[in-house]
């Protein structure tokens, strides 16, 4: 048996570990290769039929609800690191174990529900959005009555950011 179709058997049979480290010895780099390959979206949009607009507006919602799990941890890490009552490190830790939902509360009992309420309905409508595509609903996926493929990413921007300013105004002060 040649060295590739033992690599070959090795990464069909199951033993992909040792055919990676057998393909990069031999100068494979797999960054170079995968370069512009997204492999989950190809396996995804080919599985389950997902059109390119679908697809755009899944990868928004992904990167938002990232945007907004940075927020919420500065929103809630900031205020205490700042009073000298809590150890950044340490609360970032204890956060790391929450989900979003129990972050978007911990904001809720934090701030004063004047400055927070557009604020928290942006972000539990992101956690809802994110809830949609975990459950194959990539159709939903809009606000404002448009499509997070388009026009409705800078609608849904445009919100967040705004209902953002007051909150982060309060905390400042």
């Amino acid at each position: 048996m040649s060295n590739i179709d033992q690599i070959t058997n090795e990464l069909l049979g199951g033993n992909v570990d040792k055919a990676i480290k057998d393909l990069e010895s031999q100068g494979l780099d797999f960054d170079s290769v995968t370069k512009g390959i997204d492999f989950g979206r190809k396996i995804v949009a080919e599985k389950f039929s997902i059109n390119e607009r679908d697809m755009r507006a899944v990868e928004f919602v992904f990167w938002v609800s990232y945007y907004i799990e940075k927020e919420i941890e500065d929103l809630i890490v900031s205020p205490q690191v700042q009073s000298g009552t809590s150890n950044e490190e340490i609360l970032k830790i204890m956060l790391e174990d929450r989900s979003l939902g129990q972050k978007i509360s911990l904001i809720e009992k934090m701030y004063p529900e004047s400055e927070s309420r557009e604020m928290l309905k942006v972000f539990r409508k992101i956690q809802n959005l994110r809830n949609d595509i975990a459950h194959g609903r990539v159709q939903n996926l809009t606000y404002g009555g448009y499509s997070l493929s388009g026009a409705g990413q800078v609608k849904l921007l445009n919100h967040l950011a705004s209902s953002m300013t007051s909150v982060k105004k309060v905390r400042n002060t």
